[in-house]
C-alpha cells in the first residue's frame, strides 16, 4: 500500500490531530495525525516506541526524498514535510494525502511491497 493510500484510509477511521501520531482517548475513539492515519491503515497504531521506525522501514522513502512544502516553500525530507503540514499549516489529512500521492514514488511492484512486508514483519518481532 502506498503511503498516500493509507494516509487517506487512515483519515476515514480516526479523527484529526496535530503534534502527535496518534492518541486514543478515554472514550476508545482514536485520533491522528498524518503519519498516525497511515500506522493506523495498516494496523500499527499500537506500537508507541517503534512509530517513526515503522514509518521509515514501510515507506524508505520517506527519509530519503526531499519535498518542498507548498504552503512555505520549506525545504525538507518527505516525513518532515509532511509533518510540517499536519501541525504548522494544519492541512487535512486528505489534502496532505494527494500532496503525498504526487511525492511519492509511483512504481508499486508487488515484490518489493513483499520484501518490505517481511522486513517490517521481522523489525516488528525484534521490537516487541
Amino acid at each position: 500500500m502506498k503511503l498516500s493510500e493509507a494516509i487517506s484510509l487512515g483519515a476515514m477511521a480516526t479523527e484529526h490531530v496535530t503534534h502527535a501520531f496518534i492518541i486514543i482517548n478515554e472514550d476508545g475513539s482514536i485520533v491522528t495525525c498524518a503519519i498516525g492515519s497511515a500506522l493506523y491503515a495498516v494496523g500499527q497504531h499500537l506500537r508507541w516506541s517503534a512509530e517513526r521506525n515503522y514509518i521509515s522501514m514501510r515507506w524508505r522513502w520517506v527519509v530519503s526524498n526531499r519535498a518542498q512544502c507548498p504552503g512555505c516553500g520549506g525545504h525538507f525530507n518527505a516525513m518532515a514535510a509532511i509533518m510540517h503540514l499536519n501541525d504548522s499549516h494544519r492541512w487535512s489529512r486528505e489534502r496532505i494525502a494527494f500532496f503525498v500521492s504526487m511525492i511519492e514514488p509511483q512504481e508499486q511492484v508487488l515484490l518489493e511491497d513483499q520484501r518490505e512486508e517481511q522486513s517490517v514483519s521481522e523489525y516488528v518481532e525484534v521490537v516487541t
